[in-house]
């Protein structure tokens, strides 16, 4: 349980408004508790007298102008400040633990947590389905606990035309449910196991402006957050963690100081495009002139697993909205872009077709390949063989990818019928609209939707042409009688 501060401030008036915060079930019941006590009052002192009270009905706050010395019960139309305040500052701090939210769940839970799959089975001249455990049990799973902190503000400017609201925030995870890899001597790939501990550290802010307000109205709403994830343990031994996908085995790798499922793997230089510049680097027992050349990142003299390297992850270093809603008589347009700057993809599906073999369709990119000494092409993509070998399929820098983008999410174009032509009708309401999503994205991504991937968990950013954000147009009507 928690109490947490709410304060107001303007010209003439300081005002703390008392939050209850609660941690589970026992948070419930403590705020319970205070409630069975009619007059627990705050009493906060100003140039007037403001009171808060926690009764049956939650909380309340009023303004008193003139000082009483008890309360007994405020209602809750008087929570409002006096109406000659117009720029306003608040600011709330909160701070908590979830965790054993539901203790009944967690004591009568099942022994073991598995999960099971369906596989063939012969008996004697027909196949019969049967289920079978598909993860290795664990009976001693537990709840996630998330460990909270958070700071935020909020600013209303000219008669709350324009309004700031902004947060900072301290998320940490603790006892991570993970589909965590284990030997394969068990008869098991995976078991999911409480392991590890992350932390969410970020700030979101959000400004809202009423830039026209006449015949034709104009108002704004833009929004952007920055969140960074950090891996703080991963199990009692610290070992790192790694994830595969197919055709990308342990691609992603989850270790202190980084973020979750990072990409793991070769950095990727170039080709080489000489034999002098064969003999000068190190290179794989097979490389030859026109092959890739993969960076010596211990500086050892030699390529080997020891080699391989953090490429980068999937996390944004913001995401943004930006909308804009316009009304002019019976007419309304709204529109809605989204954002995200940052991120990258670790591209599957560019191992497959990113690699001319002769035997599949191949990207555009390749028309930039190495061919010969006299043409070699863009210095990135390698030559073309049939036979791909040393690290051309293995995961490295040559598959992360950008995902970054601007996305027109939402344009709706709307007519509102006015009252005469609705009393001819009978009816209250009538509003004709068009809608289409997802029409347009900005982006260098060169799979179907930097949005989307198709792998998540400990391999989440890997994409095998996950199904794209579908575009859409709405043709409706809101009919009220």
């Amino acid at each position: 349980m928690f109490l947490a501060g709410l304060i107001m401030q303007n010209r003439r008036y300081l005002v703390m408004r008392i939050l209850v915060y609660g941690a589970g079930v026992q948070g419930c019941q403590l705020a319970h508790s205070l409630a069975q006590n009619k007059k627990n009052v705050v009493t906060l002192l100003a140039r007037g007298e403001w009171k808060a009270v926690i009764d049956q009905k939650g909380l309340t706050i009023r303004h008193m102008l003139q000082r009483k010395t008890t309360v007994d019960r405020m209602q809750t139309t008087d929570v409002l400040a006096p109406e000659d305040v117009y720029d306003l500052v608040f600011v709330t701090v909160q701070a908590g633990q979830l965790a054993d939210v539901l203790p009944i769940l967690k004591a009568n839970r099942s022994q073991y947590f598995i999960f099971v799959g369906n596989d063939p089975y012969p008996t004697g001249d027909a196949v019969q389905n049967t289920v079978n455990p598909s993860t290795m049990a664990n009976n001693d799973l537990g709840w996630e606990r998330t460990r909270q902190y958070n700071l935020g503000f909020e600013l209303g400017l000219f008669n709350n035309r324009i309004r700031l609201e902004g947060d900072f925030y301290d998320n940490q995870s603790l006892d991570l449910l993970l589909n965590v890899p284990v030997p394969t001597i068990t008869g098991y790939s995976t078991q999911m196991q409480n392991i590890g501990k992350v932390q969410n550290r970020g700030m979101e802010f959000t400004l809202n402006t009423k830039n026209l307000t006449g015949e034709f109205a104009w108002s704004s709403n833009f929004n952007i957050s920055f969140n960074k994830n950090k891996v703080l343990e991963v199990g009692v031994d610290g070992r790192p963690i790694y994830g595969s996908a197919a055709n990308a085995n342990n691609a992603f790798i989850t270790k202190p100081g980084y973020p979750i499922a990072s990409f793991y793997g070769y950095k990727y230089i170039g080709v080489f495009q000489s034999e002098e510049e064969l003999a000068k680097y190190p290179h794989l027992s097979g490389d030859k002139v026109g092959d890739g050349r993969y960076e010596d990142v211990n500086k050892d003299g030699v390529l080997d697993q020891n080699d391989k390297t953090i490429l980068g992850d999937n996390n944004p270093l913001f995401t943004a909205g930006f909308s804009n809603s316009f009304s002019y008589k019976n007419f309304t347009l709204d529109i809605q872009f989204t954002g995200s700057y940052g991120a990258e993809v670790f591209s599957f599906y560019k191992r497959m077709c990113g690699i001319y073999h002769g035997d599949r369709n191949g990207m555009i990119e390749q028309l930039g390949r190495w061919q010969s000494k006299d043409q070699p092409g863009d210095g990135i993509h390698f030559r073309p063989t049939r036979t791909p070998s040393g690290w051309q399929r293995d995961p490295s820098s040559a598959w992360v990818q950008d995902a970054s983008y601007l996305r027109l999410r939402n344009l709706t174009l709307g007519y509102n019928f006015d009252q005469k032509v609705l009393d001819k009708m009978k009816m209250k309401g009538l509003r004709l609209y068009v809608t289409g999503q997802n029409l347009f994205t900005i982006t260098n991504y060169v799979g179907y939707d930097p949005e989307t991937s198709s792998e998540s968990g400990l391999a989440q950013g890997g994409d095998y042409l996950g199904y794209p954000a579908a575009r859409s147009f709405i043709i409706g009507a809101n009919i009220t009688f």
